[in-house]
């Protein structure tokens, strides 16, 4: 399917070309190096570390109470940058009380909310918390900047970073704790550079910001706070249900393999429809200022998701199983069959994905915080509904029930921001 001339003409088109071009080499590294990281560790370190991700990742959705978004939407650099120091201090002061909650919980309650696996990590959560937070957020600043150059050699850096700390730890043979360091230690080096580039290229000179300033932004950008951040933690948690579900129920061992999944589909989609949604937000908000939709914007985004999700959609459903006996040995089999049955949710998602930014857009956030309600409703019965009313016991036939009916919700969410893209 080739693209049409008319939109590889577009600014979006260009931009969104730098940063996939950019995140394109950097998922070299880690396809590349995969093998070698499924033999360094166990089915059961990838399920360890899967439960320390999605913690992460639910609690970094959380930290900002969402006024990172004010970085990208404010008229001004200066509002943007007293989004930027107010995103700080928010994300700081819960990552700390994050910890000493952690540090006060008996052991025994912890043990029984995450396993024992996972117990001696947790003091980590928010210390990686708060690092990737501050990483996203100067991420923001130049994506609204339009330095996309700056953004893809960045990603390319913490690829490698990542890939070249989880092979070089991964020969000490320390297991889960091998990915926690590595992943930590990339974030920070990432962070570093941004801030570096912050300094040195940044002609934008912001006035004194006080007090005041920081509580007149937080009124008047408060539905992120009273509503965003609600719908979109609960969408964060609601992806990491399978991961929670699967270890408390089948184990580390199913998780691991699940993880590697994921890992190997997600990690190269995640970048290029991150890419997609950074282009998308910036196109889309200067086209909604300027013409009071986004139409165009939404149907170009549209177009070029769907032919990704296309040549997707074919190759999980071919190819990839086999592969991943042949590539990672026969004891990852299982995770090229979970590909498999999630295929459909993997495309669906990744071309529904960046179009949600719409109801951002729209300031429709209470529509948002509706459909992630019921986004978590759908995962949660559908697995645990499956396990214990239905009686499915085999983890790929509930995973299948699981793509299935997401992705039918996914689909809603599409039809809904089409019909926003449009008004005016």
């Amino acid at each position: 399917m080739e693209i049409s001339s008319e939109l590889r003409k577009t600014p979006m088109f260009n931009s969104l070309l730098i940063l996939v071009s950019g995140t394109g080499i950097a998922q070299i590294f880690p396809i590349i190096s995969a093998p070698i990281v499924a033999r360094l560790y166990e089915p059961e370190d990838f399920g360890t570390y899967a439960i320390f991700y999605s913690l992460v990742t639910v609690f970094t959705g959380f930290s900002f109470l969402e006024y990172n978004n004010i970085v990208i939407v404010a008229p001004s650099n200066q509002k943007a940058y007293e989004g930027m120091i107010l995103s700080t201090l928010i994300t700081f002061t819960i990552n700390f009380f994050l910890f000493l909650l952690i540090i006060l919980l008996p052991k025994t309650l912890l043990v029984e909310l995450f396993g024992k696996e996972m117990v001696p990590f947790l003091w980590v959560v928010p210390i990686t918390v708060f690092f990737n937070t501050m990483n996203l957020l100067f991420y923001t600043w130049f994506l609204r900047k339009g330095n996309y150059k700056l953004l893809s050699k960045n990603k390319i850096i913490l690829a490698v970073c990542a890939v070249v700390l989880q092979i070089g730890i991964g020969f000490l043979y320390i297991g889960t704790t091998g990915f926690i360091i590595a992943n930590l230690i990339s974030i920070i080096i990432s962070l570093v550079l941004l801030m570096y580039s912050f300094k040195i290229n940044e002609e934008f000179v912001p006035d004194p910001v006080n007090i005041d300033a920081l509580k007149l932004i937080a009124y008047e950008y408060r539905k992120f706070a009273l509503v965003s951040v609600w719908g979109n933690t609960l969408n964060i948690f609601t992806l990491q249900i399978p991961q929670f579900l699967l270890n408390k129920v089948f184990g580390s061992q199913v998780l691991g393999q699940y993880s590697l999944a994921q890992r190997m589909i997600s990690l190269p989609l995640g970048f290029v429809s991150s890419a997609i949604q950074d282009v998308f937000r910036q196109g889309a908000a200067e086209e909604e200022i300027e013409k009071g939709n986004c139409k165009y914007t939404y149907l170009n985004t549209l177009k070029i998701g769907s032919i990704v999700a296309i040549i997707l959609l074919f190759s999980c459903l071919t190819f990839v199983a086999p592969l991943f006996v042949f590539v990672f040995g026969s004891k990852w089999a299982d995770a090229g069959v979970y590909v498999k049955v999630l295929s459909f949710l993997f495309a669906i998602r990744f071309v529904v994905a960046p179009l949600s930014y719409t109801l951002y857009i729209k300031a429709k956030q209470h529509i948002d915080f509706l459909w992630q309600v019921g986004l978590f409703v759908v995962s949660a019965l559908t697995l645990y509904g499956g396990y214990h009313w239905f009686g499915i016991k085999d983890p790929i036939n509930l995973l299948l029930l699981y793509s299935v009916c997401l992705s039918l919700w996914y689909l809603l969410n599409l039809w809904i921001t089409y019909n926003l893209s449009k008004e005016k």
